[in-house]
């Protein structure tokens, strides 16, 4: 008897489906807490962009998939991108001036 293709791939499929459901939860958090954080940058007068955090966490990222045999591009890249859209948020959130619960 032979499995398909699709009954091979099955549990590892699955596993693959169970990280992207923590990635989305994860992301959805960082977002939250990025807002969080503009809120505070607002309160405070803190200025939005922090070219040193941002070089900072994407330098990490790069690190990390050097040290897992990663090509550097590929997390620095992925972090570049959550970094952009959360950015954005916190810009957003700052100029319309809405407030969370900070």
């Amino acid at each position: 008897m032979t499995q398909s293709a699709s009954q091979i791939l099955a549990p590892d499929r699955a596993r693959l489906d169970e990280l992207d459901r923590q990635l989305l939860d994860l992301l959805v958090e960082r977002m939250g807490v990025c807002l969080t954080i503009a809120d505070l940058k607002a309160q405070h007068r803190i200025p939005m962009m922090q070219p040193g955090r941002v070089s900072l966490v994407i330098e990490r990222a790069r690190a990390r998939a050097v040290g897992e045999g990663l090509d550097p591009e590929y997390l620095g890249g992925v972090f570049r991108l959550v970094i952009d859209a959360t950015c954005a948020a916190e810009d957003a959130r700052m100029a319309s001036g809405e407030r969370g619960e900070a």
